[in-house]
């Protein structure tokens, strides 16, 4: 059974489009864990943080990572890139403890999702850059969504499809 992990890094649309891709994924027997980064609330990460306290959480979601087949990630442009909300999220992962972070991400399969007012590709291309280099495998169809697009069903089974086989 594929374990997906999906992370979500905005509440609204992109969390409903988390929702979508997990109501299709649970139809297809894999075992699926969705995080909302904005409920989490991660403190800002800063070295000074780091060698005052990891927060407990992230050691519990980096045994979740180690052991997903694959990671989802749904979320908003902010700025033209990445939003602060996931690139806080990923430096925790990446500078917590001595474990081998890379064993979250290094040759998993990854698939990108956005809602975005303006169309998203700016992040979706930055985040794909990012997560090569934690050495992930990032499928090439992505899923984007607008306010004036709506969701296309056939990007979103493709994508999962690509994931589960």
């Amino acid at each position: 059974m594929k374990k997906i992990v999906i992370i979500a890094a905005s509440d609204n649309e992109n969390l409903k489009l988390a929702k979508k891709f997990k109501l299709l994924l649970s139809k297809k027997a894999c075992e699926i864990v969705l995080w909302n980064l904005v409920s989490i609330d991660l403190p800002m990460y800063t070295q000074k943080r780091e060698k005052e306290k990891i927060p407990g959480d992230i050691f519990e979601f980096m045994r979740i990572l180690e052991v997903a087949d694959s990671i989802i990630f749904i979320t908003p442009e902010y700025n033209g890139g990445v939003p602060p909300i996931l690139s806080n999220f990923l430096a925790w992962i990446s500078r917590s403890g001595k474990q081998d972070w890379r064993k979250c991400f290094n040759k998993k399969q990854a698939a990108l999702a956005t809602h975005s007012g303006n169309g998203g590709l700016r992040v979706l291309s930055a985040l794909r850059v990012q997560l090569v280099y934690l050495g992930m495998n990032v499928i090439g169809r992505e899923v984007v969504t607008t306010y004036d697009n709506e969701l296309n069903q056939n990007d979103l089974v493709d994508v999962v499809n690509q994931l589960i086989d």
